[in-house]
């Protein structure tokens, strides 16, 4: 449904420029080749039915080439993040179930640490084997498209099953709502395996026949260059990154002059921000509210007129505000966000005790807001303690544990610091002996998670504020 579409652009225009990928210009003619070659890669391993595989590659043309094969072939694609530490990979290998995990040809020792082995190495491709035998394919069925990893609002990371007809129905609506067109050039900087990035800004202007860049790296000065020399309409990016365009020294007003609409998404877009970019580029930043389980949700195609909205729902999508006895509010009253679509994840692949969060196509989302009479709706708060770290979301939780593995270290909570440029970082505070310094959890953490989700900063105390009932008193702490 989604590769077909794409596909066809081959045909149809097969000479036009699809994807700029590091540093290499792919038509859609060059797409049909590498989805053809990975294809051939797929049915290389002879994956049983329904069997899954893993795609942990950076932001590149063998990711879209391997996912649209999957569809071709029929399989489920669990889309990991490179960025992720093999332990953090091996986890989530182990919950998804998957056997096989294709790489770029690079970091093997990675891998070999947790049981992997290559079966068939190529110029670009690895292909890994895991060597215990897992149940695969149990878990999955026909329709599903891809397993992409929330770190949820409940303390864990969850695998998010979609199925094709759902991301494809995203696809068409947000093109109904977000006024672009097939000749605006995209520039994609998020990373592709995160909702975010795959499906607005990489799928989508390849289903629409246009051409999209997708940078290795995000780097001022190259996103500038992109911009000018490739003629850039269409801007996908984070908080963040717009921040660090406002205060680099390469970002130059007439680079800007070609874009026509830029896209947040991740994070909250901070007010003085909002007004900063648009001082350097003439343009108000146009806010996308989604997620993992639901991908684009709104889009505020009035950021002038609304600019501390998220927006008005996406096509069909409907909105509900309850209050904590999950009775509807009327328009302007705060309460908890909820949300219908045919566009929602089918279900949580891990943990499965999640799945009791959908409820009738309805899925809390976990946001404190609010609609107002014009149909926009407002996000005030996240209900839940996720730091979000440029973009990327981190689990307290997840951190807390891994630093009290160290020695003589008694108690520990990380919580959210913010700092610039990246808006939000992790702190942690550490009950600790004498002989445990800064040094000893920043290496600690550095061996065992992502470089987002290690503590930039280290406070050692007595004790950690605690009600009478043993809850942490995070109030006290930020």
């Amino acid at each position: 449904m989604i590769a077909e579409k794409i596909l066809s652009n081959a045909q149809k225009h097969p000479d036009k420029n699809a994807v700029l990928s590091k540093g290499n210009l792919y038509t859609y003619k060059d797409i049909e080749l590498k989805v053809n070659d990975s294809i051939s890669e797929i049915e290389s391993v002879k994956l049983s039915n329904n069997e899954p595989f893993a795609i942990i590659m950076p932001n590149c043309i063998e990711f879209l080439a391997l996912l649209f094969a999957a569809e071709k072939t029929g399989h489920c694609a669990v889309l990991l993040s490179e960025k992720f530490k093999s332990s953090e990979i091996n986890y989530h290998i182990e919950c998804s179930e998957v056997k096989y995990i294709f790489t770029l040809n690079k970091d093997e020792n990675e891998y070999k640490k947790y049981g992997f082995s290559i079966v068939k190495k190529s110029v670009d491709i690895i292909i890994w084997k895991k060597d215990k035998v897992v149940n695969q394919g149990a878990k999955y069925y026909p329709k599903d498209y891809i397993c992409q990893i929330s770190s949820g609002t409940n303390g864990v990371s969850k695998g998010v099953i979609r199925t094709i007809a759902s991301v494809r129905l995203e696809i068409e609506e947000t093109i109904q709502c977000a006024d672009i067109k097939q000749n605006d050039v995209f520039l994609t900087i998020p990373p592709i395996y995160h909702s975010y990035g795959l499906v607005a800004g990489a799928l989508l202007p390849l289903f629409m026949g246009s051409f999209v860049i997708l940078p290795e790296t995000f780097i001022v000065a190259d996103i500038m260059k992109y911009i000018s020399a490739y003629g850039v309409t269409i801007l996908f990016a984070v908080p963040f990154m717009y921040q660090m365009m406002c205060e680099s020294k390469a970002t130059v007003y007439e680079a800007l002059s070609t874009l026509r609409k830029c896209f947040s998404a991740g994070a909250p877009m901070p007010e003085e921000l909002f007004h900063r970019f648009y001082e350097v580029s003439n343009i108000y930043i146009t806010q996308d509210y989604g997620s993992t389980e639901t991908g684009v949700m709104c889009i505020n195609n009035k950021p002038d007129l609304y600019a501390k909205s998220v927006g008005k729902p996406v096509g069909g999508r409907i909105f509900r505000v309850l209050n904590e006895e999950y009775e509807d509010v009327g328009l302007g009253q705060e309460g908890n966000l909820f949300t219908k679509s045919a566009c929602n994840a089918g279900r949580y692949l891990y943990p499965e005790e999640f799945n009791s969060q959908f409820s009738d196509g309805w899925l809390k989302l976990d946001d404190y807001g609010y609609i107002d009479d014009n149909g926009y709706i407002y996000v005030i708060r996240r209900i839940t303690n996720i730091i979000n770290v440029a973009g990327m979301k981190v689990d307290p939780y997840e951190v807390e544990q891994i630093i009290m593995e160290i020695p003589g270290v008694k108690d520990a909570v990380v919580a959210a610091k913010h700092a610039k440029p990246y808006g939000t970082v992790v702190k942690a505070f550490v009950v600790a002996a004498d002989n445990v310094g800064v040094r000893d959890i920043i290496e600690h953490c550095r061996n065992r998670i992502a470089d987002y989700k290690i503590p930039k900063a280290v406070e050692f105390l007595d004790q950690i504020p605690k009600s009478p009932v043993g809850k942490i008193l995070r109030k006290y702490l930020v």
